[in-house]
């Protein structure tokens, strides 16, 4: 086999790809990554980690069918080229955020021909409100380099903004046009851009697709987000009565130190203002960070990647090659070390076993905590076990309860014990790997109790059937990390604000991005919120189920249609969250099997036990929403129909389901009007019954999102 190693800068393998000379042979899979994967890549590279090498095939036209990277449609070209083997996720992602694909021809056009995930405009949030952090060096404007942070540390600081084709108002559009005073077209390309500068900078966030040229429009963003921090500084220098020492700080990143201010002061006359007078300073301290940055980030696409080619004689087992480099070994996670670090106390029993015992035994809460199983039980307390929330996968815990188990332990010994100050610092590997063994195994009981308590709290008041149905991870760090103290863990109203964050947190859409740093500043405002002093969450009120990009009724109704297309799809976290909400109310099931002949009250905790077992059930059955020809089985799977909105499910029990499926439409409204109107936030059946004889299902859908904007609302408000 003759291999030859290489590197190669990227800009050189983008211009292979423009030209037809790199492609992908066919029998490579589609693009797949999500944003948050490409996210993940992209904050590795912009701080120089490796990103892994590229495997590429020497070969000629005619070896194989081929594709473009980023477009699935099948390429034609007589072109010799070589074919890419390994690295279409990583080199696709790359070339959609440093390369402008919709600058040439029409670039609707280019939006149709791409893969979903990639119709994506990236940006740098270079001031962020929610991290400690400023890797851009934005409050000194002091830039040195990113190659010092981790991957981690930039994740937060970045924005994928999904590109919608019928938006013309979306402001990182491509089709977006920028108009004169008259309201007409503006055209001309130099004030187009400073258009353009002048509303991301409002915004602190710098484009990436333009970086590969020094006349990008990233400089003009931050030349215009400079501007606005020597405004600010300037403000600090009066505040500081324009002491000598601010002005010292202020342009240590020039050099310019207190002797070189006392000199060029010295002769200030009496009607001079001092900024005045170090305007050649302040000039010079906004240029050179403005230039710093930007040659950063105009470095991006001349950083070099790792091939590795292989010669044509290899080109007969291409297809064995690529499925050979796609298995491979796991390399050892942060809990396997913890594990390790653990196990230097002879004494300690396997952390593993630990988790296990802990998860399969039952403990008591008390009942008052969790008032909807009060009617249910006689006793004080109720008997809980994680047992059935799928946390334990074969004889180990799973990744999840792994991942939270090693991210509470490090918040556990260096917030709660060693009163450190809680930063995303604590959630990160490297603090992780610094705890002791004597720190790990003094901590670790605490720990995992601690998950447990989370688990059931959101098994007993959340309606979350397992734990791999947490929409998000993180959250569970935030309850655990309060529920560690027995005082919350024991007060109703403790859990009560608990709750009460959650439901807000998740329908406000505050963990959609930036899930590390929103983790970390919620654990400290959840206990102001729960001590009784502040409550930083009362804002987000107005925002349950209606913040544009992640949830509004349009997103859930599926009004934000490109001509048959998604870019903004019901995000699955939506999808979850509603039924389990609407499961947590414990509805009534949808036959009458109850005592009473009243329909059998639903929860996720005799869910999770499979008593009943639950499925999703169309509220609007499929049958009557398909047209000549389709199958209730085709209307599933799209996607795009509303009919597959959040707002037609809920969750009915396996026999209910059974039951209604021979059921005829009058007597399906029967149902509806007799068992579950209420508790499933549905519509009266009048309306039911109306809209299924007009066929206008919208009308269902739009009142049943009104019932639960103001039912979640006024619970929420409920709470607190």
């Amino acid at each position: 086999m003759a291999i030859e190693n290489r590197e190669k800068e990227l800009n050189i393998i983008y211009t292979d790809i423009s030209d037809d000379r790199l492609v992908l042979p066919n029998f490579q899979r589609g693009f797949i990554w999500s944003r948050e994967q490409q996210t993940k890549l992209l904050a590795s590279f912009l701080v120089g980690l490796p990103v892994g090498s590229l495997l590429i095939l020497e070969g000629k036209a005619e070896d194989f069918s081929k594709r473009g990277l980023c477009f699935p449609k099948e390429l034609i070209t007589e072109k010799d080229c070589d074919y890419v083997l390994d690295g279409q996720q990583r080199l696709s992602t790359l070339r959609s955020i440093f390369y402008d694909l919709f600058s040439e021809g029409d670039w609707k056009d280019t939006w149709d021909r791409m893969y979903g995930s990639l119709r994506t405009r990236w940006f740098l949030t270079v001031q962020s409100n929610a991290s400690e952090m400023d890797p851009f060096g934005y409050r000194d404007l002091s830039f040195d380099t990113l190659s010092k942070y981790t991957d981690s540390d930039l994740i937060d600081f970045i924005k994928p903004l999904p590109i919608r084709k019928s938006k013309k108002e979306d402001l990182y559009g491509p089709g977006y046009i920028v108009k004169k005073d008259d309201g007409e077209p503006e055209y001309r390309p130099a004030f187009i851009k400073d258009f353009m500068s002048e509303k991301y900078s409002e915004l602190n966030q710098v484009p990436l697709w333009e970086v590969g040229s020094s006349t990008g429009l990233h400089r003009k963003v931050l030349a215009k987000i400079a501007d606005k921090r020597i405004r600010e500084l300037k403000v600090g220098a009066e505040d500081a009565d324009y002491s000598l020492e601010y002005y010292e700080g202020v342009f240590l990143p020039i050099n310019f130190t207190k002797d070189d201010l006392e000199l060029k002061l010295s002769e200030l006359s009496a009607d001079a203002h001092i900024d005045d007078e170090l305007a050649k300073e302040w000039a010079a301290l906004h240029a050179q960070w403005v230039e710093q940055v930007s040659r950063e980030l105009e470095g991006m696409p001349f950083r070099k990647m790792a091939v590795i080619k292989l010669s044509r004689d290899e080109v007969n087992r291409a297809a064995a090659i690529f499925e050979a480099i796609n298995r491979g070994g796991v390399p050892l996670s942060t809990y396997d070390l913890v594990v390790a670090k653990s196990a230097r106390d002879q004494a300690v029993k396997n952390l593993s076993s630990t988790i296990i015992n802990a998860v399969e035994s039952n403990i008591e809460i008390n009942k008052d905590i969790f008032t909807r199983y009060s009617a249910e039980f006689n006793e004080p307390t109720v008997v809980w076990s994680a047992k059935d929330m799928k946390v334990i996968v074969g004889n180990e815990p799973s990744n999840s309860f792994k991942d939270w188990f090693v991210n509470l332990l490090s918040l556990l010994v260096h917030v709660k014990s060693n009163g450190e100050e809680c930063s995303l610092e604590h959630i990160k590997r490297e603090k992780i790997l610094s705890l002791t063994y004597d720190e790990v195994n003094k901590h670790s009981d605490v720990a995992i109790q601690a998950i447990i308590r989370a688990l059931s709290f959101l098994q007993l008041r959340c309606g979350v059937i397992s734990g791999n149905e947490v929409s998000y991870k993180l959250m569970v760090i935030v309850l655990a990390y309060h529920l560690s103290n027995d005082e919350v863990w024991n007060s109703k109203e403790a859990m009560n604000k608990l709750e009460y964050w959650y439901w807000l947190s998740l329908f406000s859409g505050c963990y959609f991005y930036g899930q590390n740093a929103q983790c970390v500043q919620d654990i400290k405002d959840v206990e102001e919120l729960i001590s009784g002093h502040g409550n930083k969450f009362s804002g987000l009120t107005s925002n349950v189920l209606n913040v544009e990009n992640i949830v509004t009724k349009d997103i859930l109704l599926r009004e934000d249609d490109d001509d048959g297309e998604k870019t903004i799809t019901e995000p699955k976290s939506i999808k979850v969250t509603l039924l389990q909400y609407i499961l947590s109310r414990s509805p009534s099931d949808f036959v009458k099997d109850g005592p009473g002949n009243a329909g059998v009250k639903l929860s996720s905790w005799s869910a999770s036990q499979g008593d009943p077992e639950l499925e999703i059930h169309h509220i609007i059955p499929l049958a009557e929403a398909t047209s000549m020809g389709e199958s209730t089985k085709s209307l599933r799977k799209d996607t795009n129909s509303k009919m597959n909105s959040s707002l037609n499910l809920s969750y009915i029990s396996k026999h209910a389901n059974r039951e209604l499926s021979s059921t005829s439409p009058a007597e399906y409204v029967k149902v509806i009007h007799d068992m579950a109107s209420a508790t499933n936030f549905l519509p009266k059946a009048e309306m039911f019954s109306q809209v299924l004889i007009d066929k206008d299902y919208k009308k269902i859908l739009e009142h049943r999102y009104l019932l639960l904007e103001s039912g979640i609302k006024n619970h929420i408000a409920s709470l607190v």
